[in-house]
């Protein structure tokens, strides 16, 4: 009854890990991420799941589910009032503004985190360090905007003082991505060719490869837009935060995200476009 007998499977009977987001034994509600390690592109991939034995312990693996190049995997659904839980080994927890600010609601994967004016903070020792010296990075996020003109922030960080190091948003509609390297002071900035709906939802990712000097952009699983090598180094790498990254908003009046936002990932690697 409390979801600790459940046992996911591949089609030959192996154990498959997973984390459970979110279960209602009243009404059967079950969201849970199961980690499929081979799928097939040209037959449906088959995994079952078994449960009905109540006296069993929990056959949960949530750091099983995540490979150790994640950073941080926020679902997005409230830990506490003022926090929002991170998936990953490294438990880098959000906190938010206040609380309920933001306030939770319906994501598109169970949960989310409903902006209005708001944000979840990750200190400046949390992510940072964990990227520090990578040679790429990967945004991504749910978002159903419900007002994306202007200035939309999904994911902020700093370094070089003031200065950008990730800023991963929305402008006037289309997704953008900046980055900054530990290198140098060129910001290099990429825009989605495609413009974004109101009251949609989006998945949208960032790939960051500072090796190869490229930014790329993916809205719904296909690539958008990329720059090509920019750069120009191989040896530009991610730099030292050096103030706390921030979901949904900017320290900058009038930058904060304005509708749901919901599975927000980090990592320390460039994510394959089949990813």
């Amino acid at each position: 009854s409390d979801g600790d007998d459940f046992v996911f499977t591949d089609e030959d009977g192996s154990k498959l890990h997973h984390e459970i987001e979110y279960y209602d034994n009243v009404v059967g509600h079950l969201v849970a991420w199961v980690n499929v390690t081979s799928l097939s592109d040209i037959k449906d991939t088959e995994i079952y799941l078994y449960y009905g034995n109540e006296s069993c312990d929990s056959q949960e693996d949530v750091a099983g589910v995540w490979d150790d190049d994640y950073v941080g995997v926020w679902h997005k659904q409230d830990n506490t009032s003022v926090s929002v839980r991170d998936s990953t080994i490294h438990h880098n927890d959000g906190t938010k503004k206040a609380v309920g600010e933001p306030v939770e609601g319906v994501g598109q994967v169970g949960l989310a985190q409903v902006y209005d004016d708001d944000h979840v903070s990750l200190g400046q020792d949390q992510i940072g360090p964990l990227l520090d010296g990578s040679t790429a990075v990967t945004l991504s996020a749910w978002i159903n905007g419900s007002d994306l003109s202007g200035w939309n922030t999904i994911f902020y960080e700093v370094v070089h003082g003031d200065y950008v190091c990730l800023m991963f948003r929305v402008q006037d509609g289309r997704v953008r991505i900046e980055a900054r390297s530990q290198n140098g002071d060129v910001i290099q900035s990429l825009d989605s060719a495609s413009t974004l709906d109101d009251d949609t939802w989006y998945f949208v990712v960032a790939v960051v490869d500072y090796a190869d000097g490229n930014l790329s952009l993916f809205v719904d699983g296909v690539l958008d837009n990329d720059t090509g090598a920019s750069w120009g180094s191989s040896t530009y790498v991610h730099g030292t935060p050096t103030f706390e990254s921030w979901m949904g908003d900017h320290p900058t009046a009038g930058r904060d995200f304005s509708g749901v936002i919901d599975e927000v990932r980090v990592s320390g690697v460039a994510r394959s476009a089949g990813w």
